[in-house]
C-alpha cells in the first residue's frame, strides 16, 4: 500500500512528447500528469501509450512523482491505457469524467489485477476521480449526504 503524499503543484505533459516529458521536472512540480486523455489525437493514442510507459519506469525510477491521465471509460481506451501504464513506478492513475462510484470500483478493480499480474502489491497505484460532469457532481454529494446524515 503506497503511502499518499502532498501535491501542492503538478504539470500537465502530453503523452505523444517524448521531448517535453524529458524536459518536465526541471520545472520544479510536485508531481508530473502524462496526459493520454485531451492532449493525445486518437490516432497517436496506442503510440502515445507505450511512450509513457516508458517515461513513468524512467522518472519514477528517478524519483519523480508520476499520475497518468488515462482516457474515461465511455471512450473504451481505458482498459487499454491502464494495461500499458500500471507499473511500480506510477504514482496515480487520474480517471476523468467520473460519474459515479462505479466508475472508481471499476477502475480500482482492473488496477488491482494489473498490480498483481506484475507483481506489485495491491493498493500501490493511487486513483485520483476527477469530477467533470453535472452527473459526477451529483453523484458524489448524494454520495456526501448519505455519509453524513
Amino acid at each position: 500500500m503506497r503511502r499518499v503524499k502532498p501535491i501542492r503543484s503538478a504539470l500537465f505533459v502530453p503523452g505523444n512528447r517524448e521531448d517535453r516529458i524529458k524536459k518536465a521536472p526541471r520545472f520544479g512540480a510536485d508531481a508530473l500528469i502524462l496526459d493520454l486523455e485531451d492532449a493525445v489525437a486518437l490516432p497517436e493514442k496506442e503510440r502515445a501509450r507505450g511512450t509513457v510507459r516508458r517515461m513513468v519506469e524512467e522518472l519514477g525510477s528517478a524519483g519523480q512523482t508520476i499520475f497518468v491521465r488515462v482516457n474515461d471509460f465511455e471512450t473504451g481506451l481505458t482498459w487499454a491505457d491502464l494495461d500499458a501504464v500500471v507499473c511500480k513506478e506510477l504514482y496515480c492513475v487520474m480517471l476523468p469524467k467520473v460519474t459515479g462510484p462505479e466508475d472508481v470500483k471499476r477502475c480500482d478493480t482492473i488496477i488491482e489485477f494489473l498490480e498483481r499480474k506484475h507483481g506489485i502489491e495491491a493498493g500501490t497505484v493511487l486513483i485520483d476521480p476527477v469530477l467533470e460532469t453535472a452527473q459526477g457532481m451529483r453523484q458524489a454529494m448524494k454520495s456526501r449526504s448519505r455519509h453524513l446524515a
